[in-house]
């Protein structure tokens, strides 16, 4: 059965660019000054849509609790991307679906255009997610303006109705206003009072989204999103690879690491659930796989886990690599998934709420899907490293904690 929020058509690079011009395009005369930046990337039949946008002065008591000076937290939340939106390509300039991210769910929900369908174009769906935009700048969502035909036909319309109405009859024999000015004053009123509360609810929920965006990435250039290809310095946290796996086979299984002499070694021998990646210097094939396989040839590095994974449930595996000067740490967060690092120089710590857990090159730690954790480099030297995020594909890969405070045991 057909899915406007499943599968898609991969989108082609001239089609990328044009919807990329036309969010931009339309954003930008829309919300001018809403937004600091807007962030638009693809992924197979996926666009995904951010913004960023100037935070709030944060208040005395706020930077108490998060240790931190007024310009490192300006600093850092001007980092934190709002999620708008989630488009996905069937084809045609006018047949995308769309997803809404919903910060009380922490994932794309499904979503209908203001059209009232499954389907529609990458500025309607911005318009959708635009909702935060709007709270946080006061600009009202403004319909496209009817022609002076409809116009007439409207107004025709509204005054046929009040003539028919019981008010109006009413108004014949009561010493009163005149209906028509009755029945508007009153919907006027209405019409006011529930925008003043639409408009304070909008900002509630916009207050709890800006503190609940605070990413795993916040601090760390490339967010653990950016493309390795394209990392602009050597410190930060980019992405390796990122593959859909699909459903898990039954039994235990591990995150395999092993490396090769050459990208062509390594990709002769790829099968099932492996993936080839080139990172610090040397090839890599990552596995997913149960304990004790072993590939044809290359170095077995080391096999971590088990992963704690469910049955009938479709994973994509999300692979970073990251290098931390010392003294950088992520925020807190959790994944829809468990996470294994693996350092290949230096030291990491990971706080969770069980503790620490510390590691040195050659070792490696796997924390459980949905634990909130942190990840600090105490140093004294660099820390390069290697991770897997094996997340629910029906999920965004990282999501802020903001239930649980670390007790800074990975800075004593």
């Amino acid at each position: 059965m057909h899915t406007p929020h499943a599968g898609g058509t991969t989108i082609p690079g001239g089609v990328r660019q044009e919807t990329e011009r036309r969010v931009r395009g339309y954003a930008e005369k829309r919300y001018p000054g809403a937004f600091s930046r807007l962030d638009v990337r693809f992924h197979g039949a996926l666009c995904y849509i951010d913004a960023y946008v100037e935070p709030e002065p944060p208040s005395r008591r706020l930077l108490r609790v998060r240790h931190e000076t007024r310009e490192e937290y300006l600093n850092r939340v001007r980092e934190v991307p709002l999620h708008l939106c989630r488009l996905r390509y069937f084809g045609g300039r006018k047949t995308w679906s769309m997803a809404f991210y919903t910060y009380s769910n922490e994932r794309y929900e499904p979503c209908t255009f203001p059209n009232g369908t499954f389907y529609g174009t990458p500025e309607e769906g911005f318009e959708v997610g635009a909702v935060y935009l709007r709270a946080r700048s006061g600009i009202r969502s403004t319909p496209p303006r009817k022609s002076r035909a409809a116009e007439h036909h409207a107004s025709a319309v509204r005054r046929a109705r009040v003539a028919r109405s019981p008010a109006a009859e009413r108004g014949r024999y009561l010493d009163s206003a005149p209906p028509e000015r009755t029945r508007r004053s009153w919907r006027d009123a209405m019409t006011s009072d529930f925008r003043s509360i639409g408009r304070a609810l909008v900002l509630a929920v916009f207050a709890l989204a800006v503190t609940a965006v605070e990413s795993a990435s916040a601090q760390v250039p490339g967010r653990c999103e950016v493309p390795a290809s394209q990392r602009a310095t050597e410190n930060g946290c980019y992405v390796s690879a990122t593959v859909a796996l699909g459903e898990p086979p039954p039994g235990a299984l591990f995150w395999h690491l092993v490396t090769y002499p050459t990208r062509g070694a390594a990709e002769s021998v790829a099968g099932p659930r492996t993936t080839v990646v080139e990172a610090f210097g040397k090839v890599w094939l990552y596995a997913i796989a149960e304990q004790h396989w072993r590939p044809h040839g290359g170095t077995h590095v080391v096999a971590l886990g088990p992963l704690e994974l469910h049955q009938r449930r479709r994973y994509t595996a999300h692979f970073v690599e990251a290098v931390f000067p010392p003294g950088m740490r992520t925020t807190v967060h959790r994944h829809p998934g468990p996470e294994v690092s693996y350092v290949i120089e230096g030291l990491e710590c990971v706080e969770t709420p069980s503790g620490k857990v510390v590691s040195r090159a050659g070792q490696g730690a796997v924390v459980g899907e949905g634990v909130p954790m942190q990840l600090h480099n105490p140093g004294p030297g660099t820390r390069r490293a290697v991770a897997l995020i094996l997340h629910d594909s029906s999920r965004h890969w990282s999501a802020p904690a903001s239930d649980w405070t670390p007790k800074g045991l990975c800075s004593q």
